[in-house]
């Protein structure tokens, strides 16, 4: 197999009317057919459990499982090579890589909430509801990662190595991504705190993944940060305009300054970057 990441898009059947197809048929179901199936599965879940929120929350994230289908087909059946290329260079997943990258990123996010509450606690409420956080539990383990493992896998993954056919200047692939993972989200309720800087938020968050997918030459660290990101917001810490609206232990009344989330994200990156790569090379095809 390919040395390098971006490489394994030479492999299999690659012309680039194949890629249209595959990314055509992302964009069909995402714009004509997730949000009738969300709304389905909130109303079903409501009927079922009767708890406010919870039917959004969990139709939102289940929208996401057929996005990872249509991937897996259009990678096997259309250019006829293994859905494993999507994710690095190596044979096997590495779950060592996954499971750093989760645990490190949700120390790091534990440490700045920790930080918030002890500094300024009139902006949290203690908001567990044993009965509700315990029904969310397994549903968010189970939703979330796969909610931002879709998300990975089509931008740092499959987009940007079909990009790679056209480009090879890494910072072209990096922007353009990132753009395109930062323009969903414009519909995010977040977006009111200040469009220009939770665009930048998430365009941020894009380059970031990408950087890190570059530099440990697979996608299992971005994977398990993601991840991690996410079930925080939704387990640990949550703001009532969040676009996933869960009943998390902590809610944060305060006001949500975009611009300081801009920099606490380029803070927390930098930390996490240097914590992986700041010292020896740790790659796993430097490893060998």
């Amino acid at each position: 197999m390919s040395k390098h990441f971006l490489s394994i898009a030479h492999l299999g059947n690659n012309h680039g009317w194949r890629y249209v197809v595959g990314i055509f048929a992302i964009l069909i179901y995402w714009l004509r057919l997730a949000g009738p199936m969300v709304m389905g599965i909130d109303a079903i879940f409501n009927q079922i459990f009767g708890i406010s929120n919870l039917g959004f929350v969990v139709a939102s994230l289940a929208a996401f499982p057929p996005i990872i289908g249509i991937l897996f087909l259009v990678i096997t059946k259309l250019h006829k090579r293994s859905f494993q290329t999507l994710i690095s260079c190596e044979s096997a997943f590495d779950w060592r890589r996954f499971f750093l990258g989760f645990i490190v990123w949700f120390l790091q996010s534990s440490i700045w909430i920790g930080s918030g509450i002890w500094l300024n606690p009139n902006s949290y409420s203690f908001s567990f509801y044993p009965a509700q956080w315990f029904l969310l539990l397994p549903l968010a383990l189970i939703l979330v990662p796969i909610q931002t493992t879709a998300e990975e896998l089509f931008f740092r993954g499959y987009l940007m190595q079909g990009l790679r056919l056209i480009t090879k200047h890494r910072w072209v692939l990096i922007i353009i991504t990132s753009i395109a993972f930062a323009v969903p989200h414009f519909g995010n309720p977040e977006m009111q705190r200040s469009f220009i800087w939770s665009a930048l938020v998430y365009f941020v968050w894009g380059v970031f993944f990408a950087v890190i997918t570059f530099k440990d030459n697979g996608l299992e660290l971005a994977l398990g940060c993601h991840a991690a990101n996410n079930l925080f917001s939704t387990l640990v810490v949550n703001a009532p305009d969040s676009a996933i609206p869960t009943t998390a232990i902590w809610t944060y009344w305060g006001v949500v300054d975009a611009r300081a989330d801009f920099i606490y994200l380029l803070i927390d990156g930098a930390i996490f970057y240097f914590i992986f790569f700041g010292g020896i090379p740790r790659r796993r095809h430097l490893q060998r």
